[in-house]
């Protein structure tokens, strides 16, 4: 995500690390991605809604609207978005003690057992970077500090043999889950310093790159030996499948099912059959 792109948010992708993980994002106790209706939503969150038909919107079918909050369901009812910019609602219940609500100090977040946190003030707004999650969530903070909107979508949690996305790892970690590297590379992406450990499969070949401080930022796969999306694909996404076991997060075109922000992965696919997995960051 661009800095352009970064004014007046809070950023944050959650980890794994070793065999614990964080609770899935919230909003009062109900995670993103469960199955929700009109019942449900009525029990949970109170009946005072409107309910908006925003179909092309961010792939969301309808929205529940609850004054200056907002609710987004997909065509399979699960509860894919959050928007939230009044005091109403808490998120992260299950991680924070009273939960995160708009009008908080920055530091109930700066307080709370993150991975990693990063405040930064630039072009006279600021924003952070914290690491807790599968999901994406994002936070605006106005003058005071305080928190002002919070942002939370669904995002995918295993993207590499059980490695998630800025997920921080080490060399051993990874010559242990993925085996000796055919190659180790030391490249740029822009600015940025990175490793790339390259894998070899007869003429197939996989890259999977790594920050300085060991994050993985780009993979591109083009071996039947990675498995990737575990989470939510039994079995995995492979180079190999037909196009339809990716179904559940991929189109027929090898693109996300929910796009919400610029970095994603995707699938290059030749007759139906996927050929290679990708993703590159554009940060």
């Amino acid at each position: 995500m661009k800095k352009s792109h970064r004014l007046l948010i809070i950023t944050f992708v959650s980890l794994f690390v070793g065999l614990f993980q964080l609770s899935a994002q919230d909003i009062e106790g109900v995670n993103l991605g469960t199955v929700i209706d009109d019942e449900y939503v009525q029990q949970k969150f109170g009946q005072d809604y409107s309910k908006a038909d925003k179909e092309t919107f961010f792939n969301c079918w309808y929205v529940y609207v609850y004054g200056k909050d907002s609710l987004f369901v997909d065509k399979h009812r699960r509860l894919t978005k959050v928007v939230l910019s009044s005091d109403r609602f808490a998120v992260n219940t299950n991680d924070v003690p009273g939960g995160i609500h708009v009008g908080q100090d920055v530091d109930v977040l700066l307080s709370a057992n993150f991975d990693y946190c990063y405040l930064e003030e630039w072009e006279n707004s600021i924003y952070m970077e914290l690491a807790i999650g599968y999901n994406l969530g994002m936070f605006a903070l106005n003058d005071k500090r305080e928190i002002s909107i919070i942002v939370m979508s669904e995002f995918y949690g295993d993207h590499v043999d059980g490695i998630g996305l800025n997920q921080k790892v080490s060399p051993e970690m990874i010559v242990s889950k993925f085996g000796n590297p055919s190659e180790v590379r030391s490249e740029y992406y822009w600015d940025d310093p990175v490793k790339e450990y390259v894998y070899r499969d007869g003429d197939k070949e996989t890259i999977l790159a790594f920050s300085e401080d060991f994050r993985m930022v780009h993979y591109s796969i083009g071996s039947s030996k990675f498995k990737t999306f575990t989470d939510h694909v039994p079995g995995g996404i492979c180079v190999g499948d037909p196009i339809e076991k990716a179904s559940p997060l991929f189109d027929s075109n090898g693109r996300l099912h929910y796009k919400y922000v610029d970095d994603f992965p995707y699938l290059i696919v030749e007759n139906g059959v996927i050929k290679r997995i990708e993703y590159f960051s554009s940060d």
